[in-house]
């Protein structure tokens, strides 16, 4: 009997080349930060805070951010007069 189709008689070989086209992944968003490794995070799949409790977050990072500021202007003050007295 006859094959239909380019080297499909039985007389006649045929190659098949088989390719890989790479892994199938299937990818979830979790998180989402407002800045690089250092903003807020605008959403988390896996944890949820209430309005408080990102208010309670937002304000002891911002006292934190003023401490470190103070800190260093006491620092470069400290500096200043090391060097004056020398």
């Amino acid at each position: 009997s006859k094959y239909r189709g380019k080297g499909k008689n039985p007389s006649q070989k045929s190659a098949l080349k088989l390719v890989e086209i790479g892994p199938r992944l299937r990818l979830k968003l979790y998180k989402v930060e407002r800045a690089l490794a250092s903003g807020d995070v605008m959403y988390h799949a896996y944890v949820h805070k209430t309005p408080s409790e990102v208010a309670a977050l937002k304000s002891r990072k911002d006292g934190e951010v003023a401490l470190k500021k103070r800190r260093r202007e006491e620092q470069e003050a400290n500096v200043a007069r090391k060097k004056a007295a020398k």
